[in-house]
Order: C-alpha cells, then sequence, then structure tokens
C-alpha cells in the first residue's frame, strides 16, 4: 500500500506537465549586408548564438517554444512575444520581448548568422550568449546568463550574473563582470575587472590588467600586467619569454617565488608589516605589478 501511495503522488505530480501542450513558433528574416555591417541584439528573455555567415547576409532565426496550458493557450501565447525585426543602412535590429505578466513555459532561442567582418551588439537580460567568428567586434551585455565569445575580435563584455569566458581571441579584449567566475584563453592585450569570482587566465599572448574586489586570481604563463587584488589569493606562473621587471605587495599576506626577489620597504614598528618584494628578470621591458590587500601572492617562473 505504501508503494502505491508513493506511485500515486509521483504520477499526480507528473499530471499538469502532461496535459501542457506544446507551440512552436519560428520567425525568420534574411538581409543583404556589406561585409563589416552591424548587428545589434537586445533580447529580453532567451538564448542568443552568434555564428559567421556564408557571404554578406545576416540570417536571423528566432524559436518560441511554449509549454502550457491548452494548444490554443499555448498558440496564444508565443504569437503574444514581440519579435522586431528591421534594417537600417548598414545596421540590421532585432528585439524579441514577453508580453506583460506572461513568461510562464515560454523559451525563446535567437540565433544570427552574419557576416565576419561584422560588428555585434548584444544585451539580454535572461539567457545565454554564445558567440564564435566574429572578426569585425563583439560587444555583449547580459544580465542573468553565461556569455562565452572564441575566436572573434576586439570583445567586450559586461556581465552582472554569471560565467564569463573568452578563447582566442584577437586584437582586444575588456570584461567586465560583477558576479560570477571569469575563465580566459589564448587572449591579447586586455582587461579583467571582476567584482566577486575567481578569474583564470590561460596563455595570454600580451600584458592582461587585473582587477579583483573579492576571488582567487590565477594568471599562467604571464607576460606582464597590473594585477590588484582585494581578498583572495594571487597565483602567477610567467611565461619563459617573461624579461624584465616584477614588483609584488602583499598588505595582510606574504609574497612567494621560486626566484630571488628584493625585499623593499622599512618594517612598521606597531602592526604587521606588508610584505614587498621586487625582481629584475633580465632587461627587457616587460613589466608585472602585484597588489594584494588580503591575501597570498605566489610567482612561480618555469
Amino acid at each position: 500500500m505504501k508503494h502505491f501511495i508513493i506511485l500515486l503522488t509521483f504520477t499526480l505530480a507528473l499530471v499538469p506537465s502532461l496535459l501542457a501542450q506544446k507551440h512552436v513558433r519560428t520567425v525568420k528574416e534574411r538581409f543583404q549586408v556589406g561585409a563589416d555591417a552591424s548587428v545589434f541584439l537586445d533580447v529580453r528573455f532567451g538564448d542568443i548564438t552568434v555564428t559567421p555567415a556564408e557571404g554578406n547576409v545576416v540570417d536571423a532565426v528566432v524559436t518560441i517554444t511554449v509549454n502550457d496550458g491548452s494548444r490554443d493557450e499555448a498558440k496564444r501565447q508565443a504569437e503574444a512575444v514581440a519579435v522586431e525585426m528591421k534594417m537600417q543602412g548598414e545596421k540590421v535590429t532585432l528585439r524579441t520581448n514577453l508580453p506583460k505578466g506572461e513568461n510562464k513555459g515560454i523559451e525563446i532561442d535567437v540565433r544570427i548568422a552574419m557576416p565576419k567582418g561584422g560588428h555585434l551588439y548584444a544585451v539580454t537580460k535572461f539567457g545565454d550568449v554564445n558567440v564564435s567568428g566574429i572578426a569585425g567586434s563583439a560587444k555583449v551585455n547580459s544580465s542573468f546568463g553565461n556569455v562565452e565569445v572564441i575566436q572573434s575580435s576586439n570583445v567586450e563584455v559586461e556581465s552582472s550574473y554569471g560565467f564569463v569566458s573568452l578563447s582566442d581571441i584577437a586584437e582586444n579584449f575588456r570584461v567586465e563582470a560583477k558576479m560570477g567566475d571569469v575563465k580566459v584563453f589564448n587572449v591579447p592585450l586586455g582587461t579583467i575587472q571582476s567584482s566577486y569570482g575567481d578569474v583564470e587566465v590561460s596563455r595570454p599572448n600580451a600584458a592582461v590588467n587585473i582587477s579583483s574586489s573579492m576571488g582567487e586570481i590565477s594568471v599562467k604563463d604571464c607576460r606582464g600586467g597590473s594585477i590588484k587584488s582585494s581578498y583572495g589569493d594571487v597565483e602567477i606562473i610567467l611565461s619563459s619569454s617573461f624579461n624584465g621587471a616584477i614588483q609584488a605587495e602583499a598588505s595582510f599576506g606574504e609574497v612567494d617565488s621560486n626566484f630571488p626577489m628584493e625585499e623593499v620597504g622599512k618594517k612598521n614598528k606597531y602592526g604587521p608589516s606588508p610584505d614587498k618584494k621586487r625582481a629584475k628578470l633580465g632587461s627587457g621591458s616587460d613589466r608585472l605589478s602585484i597588489n594584494s590587500s588580503f591575501g597570498d601572492v605566489d610567482i612561480r617562473r618555469r
């Protein structure tokens, strides 16, 4: 009897989802544009995927899926989602928005194919963003959701809540993350500003400047830059080609390295003294500055 009650409870819990009707609405549009056209996306709710197109076109596909209520109700909700696509000059604009008070069971997927040399600016409130192969520029502003950009140039990402990942970026980049981890790989000269979350940089091909309020910082194959951490440890593995000067300071923590570093500064008579060290590895122009308020600094040479 006990097993029957459990089975009955489980079955009743599934009834609403089994009774929900599915309706899919697809909106498509193709725009003929130039090789360096701009695409502006304003997606209030839904995922965005951007890839390079074959030729000088912008192909936009918006898929709206509703799983809720009767078939007629699901269709009504799907049709109520506002989708606007237009072209003015060399700029294509796409906007989506939900009707007020109706977003239960609605999924929106936006897929864009645009010229490789074009310029993307995407704004999203709720949803993930994936961008690949855009060599002009790619700017993403995300409120809630993960952002991934690969094999693109001149990348700027502003994220409020979510994970940010960049890889194989050219020319320059900038990341501003309020809450969420940041992970970048094979990036050029750039800047990362993080409020709450870990920052991991691997194989940069130029100096990277990092500022973190709270979280661990890790840079592998470091070529220089300015690193500032308020709360969190800093771990640096220098590039084998690093050639220049290093200065590191830990206000409440220790500076450690696997090569000789000179201690600088005077010790405080009262209270703890900051741990300040410097070193010169060759006579080149590389510069690495590390400042940690609360946390240890570890610098390793390959």
